[in-house]
């Protein structure tokens, strides 16, 4: 813990001033009820306590962090893969996109064939790998905010951003082509 932390941690203990005309010593007091030279000692005793408790993982399934795996590096290189080119993988999806936007006709024709039915569950299965794939992207980008490497982080998080924010509006328009009766 930094000597920053310990002001924040030893303001927190304080109160605001009331209009009970006490001064921030005698606040301060009122508080914990300690002097301020036993506070700094029990400050020193919290900082020991916290490091020895920071090295128990907390058990909230909510916030696991999953480590970054191959897939997840493998897909960065395929969506950034040269300046001016994408990756195989990356130009697979943008022909997909273009594929059902081309295509989305046949889900609101009232009449279907049973070719167009064929057509429809082609769609289908073509926007569910979409989709699957925008969460693939968007959970490469949950893991990557939790390497380690911060320095490494914050090198390549504006691309992360921007490519997760760009998949996850396509991905929106997909499911929007889906449902929409007005194309």
């Amino acid at each position: 813990m930094q000597v920053d932390d310990v002001a924040v941690k030893s303001l927190e203990k304080v109160s605001p001033l009331s209009n009970s005309g006490l001064g921030p010593l005698e606040s301060a007091m009122q508080v914990d009820g300690t002097s301020p030279n036993q506070s700094s000692e029990n400050i020193a005793d919290e900082e020991n306590s916290k490091e020895i408790n920071s090295s128990i993982p907390l058990e909230n399934p909510r916030h696991t962090v999953e480590n970054v795996e191959e897939d997840d590096v493998k897909l960065l290189v395929e969506l950034f893969y040269l300046p001016y080119e994408h990756g195989s993988r990356a130009t697979l999806m943008l022909e997909q996109v273009h594929w059902l936007k081309s295509n989305a006709y046949v889900l609101h024709q009232t009449k279907k064939s049973k070719e167009e039915k064929a057509k429809v569950e082609q769609w289908t299965d073509q926007a569910t790998d979409f989709l699957d794939f925008c969460k693939s992207v968007k959970r490469m980008h949950k893991r990557l905010l939790h390497i380690p490497n911060r320095s490494l982080l914050y090198d390549l998080y504006p691309y992360i951003w921007d490519i997760e924010g760009i998949i996850s509006m396509v991905g929106s328009y997909v499911k929007w082509l889906g449902t929409s009766n007005d194309l």
